[in-house]
């Protein structure tokens, strides 16, 4: 960490909770990439593909899966499904 950014650490540090989470939600919000740095980021390909994608789910051909169900075969295939 910087000395400029200790220092501002260690103000926050100093302030009533309830402040210092205002300060930490803030933080986490500006930590956050644009849509627009997460565009710039991808490989053109990707790109591509995103809507390639898109498009299968507007045209109902696309094959969705269920969140709980990707997890669950993610996890048996990791080998921490029990």
């Amino acid at each position: 960490m910087s000395p400029t950014a200790e220092v501002a650490f260690q103000q926050v540090m100093a302030l009533p909770v309830g402040e210092r989470a205002e300060v930490i939600d803030a933080l986490e919000l500006a930590a956050e990439p644009t849509e627009a740095e997460v565009r710039a980021a991808l490989h053109p390909a990707w790109h591509a593909e995103i809507a390639r994608r898109a498009a299968a789910i507007k045209a109902g051909t696309a094959v969705l899966v269920p969140g709980d169900e990707v997890m669950a075969r993610a996890r048996k295939r990791a080998g921490l499904d029990g």
